[in-house]
Parts: C-alpha cells; sequence; structure tokens
C-alpha cells in the first residue's frame, strides 16, 4: 500500500486518539477493521474508509511516528500471530496487537448506519471558527464550556464576551464542547451532519465521520442574544495598519490570570491608538495615528490577538453597546466584549 495513503489516513483519524490516560485499552489505538480505519477516545470518534485485509487495533502514537519515518514508497500490512507488521522492505515494525472489544463496541453504539444526515450549512464552519473565541475553559461555567447551534444561530459565551453567529438555514440543534469545535474547524470539506442521542455526526467528501460527544442542558441562548440589543454608540472605524501591529504586539501579549488567555491591550492617547502588550519578562507598545475628530473612543480594550485578527477579516469597525460592551458586527457574525473585562 502506497506509503502517503496511509499516513493520510491515519492522520485524519488522530483526533479520536486519546493521549492522555485511557478509560480502558483501545481508546489510544489505530482500529483496522478491514474496511475502515477507527479511532475512539469517548469525546471524538473518527471512522474513515480505508481498505485492507488487516483486522487489528495498535498503539496510534507509536505506530505512526515509526511509520512516519520510513523511507519505502510502499509499505505492506500483515498480522502475524499477535501482532501487527509494518514493513517497506528496509525497515520492519512489529506492534503488539491490542484488545479494542470496548472500543467498537462503543462505536457500534453510535449506529453511524442509522444517521439522518443533512447538508451543512454554508458558513457553518467559519463560524463555529469565530465563536470558538468566546466559548469558557472554566469547568465552574457549566454549559458555557459548549457551542450552542440552535435553530438558524450558533451562539457562544464565557460571561465576559459572547457570539452570535447567523446561518442561512436552521439546524438540529445540539452542543459540543470547545476541544471538539478545535477539531471541527480542521476537518476538510465538511459536507453532512447528523444529531443521534449522544452524538452529532459530520461527515466529509471522503466519506470520512466525525463524531463528536455532544451534551444535553438547557443553554441561555436566549440570554446572549438579547445582548446584542439596546442602545448602539455611533460606529467606529479601526486605524490602517492595527493589524501589522497586533503582529509585532502578540509577541509579548499579556496572560489573564485566571483564564491563562493571551491578551494585547488597546487605548486611546490623543491622536495615536497605543497597542500594547506584557509580560513578565517584557513588554512592548506599537503606536498608530489617528487621523479626525472622534475617530476612537475613550476606552480601554482588551482582547485576544489571534481573535483581533480573525474579526479584521470580517469588519474593521465596532460601536459601544449599553454603554458597557463594545459590539463588532460584520458578515452573520455578532461579538461583544465587556469593557470592564480582559479578554
Amino acid at each position: 500500500m502506497n506509503r502517503t495513503v496511509i499516513l493520510t489516513a491515519l492522520r485524519a483519524v488522530m483526533p479520536g486518539v486519546e493521549m492522555k490516560d485511557s478509560l480502558f485499552e483501545g481508546m489510544n489505538s489505530f482500529i483496522f477493521d478491514g474496511k475502515w480505519l477507527k479511532t475512539y477516545n469517548d469525546n471524538i470518534s473518527v471512522s474513515l474508509p480505508f481498505e485492507s485485509d488487516v483486522k487489528a487495533a495498535v498503539k496510534a502514537t507509536e505506530f505512526y511516528n515509526a511509520a512516519s519515518k520510513m523511507s519505502g514508497m510502499e509499505i505492506s500490512l500483515v498480522v502475524d500471530g499477535g501482532r501487527l507488521v509494518a514493513t517497506d522492505m528496509k525497515t520492519t515494525l512489529s506492534m503488539n496487537i491490542m484488545d479494542d472489544d470496548k472500543v467498537v463496541k462503543c462505536i457500534e453504539s453510535m449506529q453511524l448506519e442509522d444517521i439522518e444526515w443533512h447538508d451543512v450549512p454554508e458558513g457553518f464552519i467559519r463560524g463555529a471558527g469565530l465563536c470558538s473565541f468566546s466559548i469558557s475553559n472554566d469547568p465552574a461555567f457549566g454549559v458555557l464550556n459548549f457551542l450552542r447551534v440552535e435553530d438558524d444561530k450558533l451562539v457562544s459565551s464565557d460571561n465576559f464576551r459572547a457570539s452570535v453567529f447567523g446561518l442561512p438555514v436552521s439546524m438540529e440543534s445540539f452542543s459540543i464542547s470547545r476541544q471538539a469545535v478545535k477539531e471541527l474547524v480542521k476537518i476538510p470539506e465538511i459536507k453532512q451532519y447528523g444529531v443521534g442521542m449522544a452524538w452529532v455526526h459530520f461527515r466529509n467528501a471522503n466519506g470520512a465521520t466525525f463524531s463528536l460527544r455532544r451534551v444535553v442542558d438547557t443553554y441561555p441562548t436566549k440570554q446572549i442574544v438579547e445582548l446584542f440589543d439596546g442602545e448602539k454608540s455611533k460606529e467606529y472605524k479601526f486605524p490602517d495598519g492595527l493589524a501589522e501591529s497586533v503582529e509585532r504586539v502578540s509577541v509579548f501579549s499579556s496572560r489573564d490570570s485566571d483564564s491563562d488567555l493571551e491578551f494585547i491591550t488597546m487605548q486611546r492617547n490623543g491622536k495615536a491608538l497605543v497597542v500594547s502588550g506584557e509580560r513578565v519578562h517584557g513588554s512592548i507598545e506599537d503606536k498608530l495615528p489617528l487621523i479626525g475628530k472622534d475617530t476612537f473612543p475613550d476606552i480601554r480594550i482588551s482582547i485576544s490577538p489571534k481573535f483581533l485578527r480573525a474579526i479584521l477579516g470580517v469588519s474593521n469597525t465596532f460601536c459601544i453597546l449599553n454603554g458597557s460592551l463594545i459590539l463588532f458586527r460584520g458578515d452573520g457574525f455578532s461579538h461583544v466584549i465587556s469593557l470592564m473585562k480582559t479578554e
């Protein structure tokens, strides 16, 4: 079998490999079943069409690391006794076959063959990526640790900021974790989705199925959406060159002591916008000229540099909402940040 084909398949299913201590054997494995290559870690599972003569499970990280260093163009895979043997005729890798019974039963319980598939709305993945910045990573915040998909909206909040992304059509409602969203936005060419009792499934153009554990709980969608209503100030525009300034300053981006999130600070100083970051070992400050009167409000903005770069790709304007929130809007996406909190 072509070495590139094998390695591409292994990388595709890697998100379902448990990298930490496993609940049971098999969660840190590649599972070959003759027709599919599968992984499962109780939060994410990946099933990829993969024809082979092999039915075996092996430790994933070790197998991939060794196979990726083989130099031959072709790699053969055979089961020899209790081992899976991979060779390119120069290097031979022999690995113990692991017990995958529990993992296989967990995957089978998803009943993927019975999933009702729907087309993924246009813009869904981009919206999930933008909303991911507002998902809490503090377990104490409960359901706010999840992205909510409800009707024609994606919604997220961590109590200090909130995001809403509009979809062209409604979807079945579900909530998935911050980590699941991070993996979801990496999946190439997602075409379809299906919602099961405990999992949400996404399928791409190659027939690979990515299953993400869902949470069933009450999410404060209505309260978050209502944050975007209220009195809005005039519209302000970020100065030219801000994206380049953010790149320079982010090298010394500060860290919030509670959430450990990185942020930079923007504040008006006379006729200049000062962009700054500070860490224990140093600080950095960048100044951008503000042209014209009242081109930037007298406020202090603390924001994730990664998110700011993303939002500048959507819009370079903002306004003040209800006197206490900074509101960004553009191309179906809305985001608010508290003026009193660090992002």
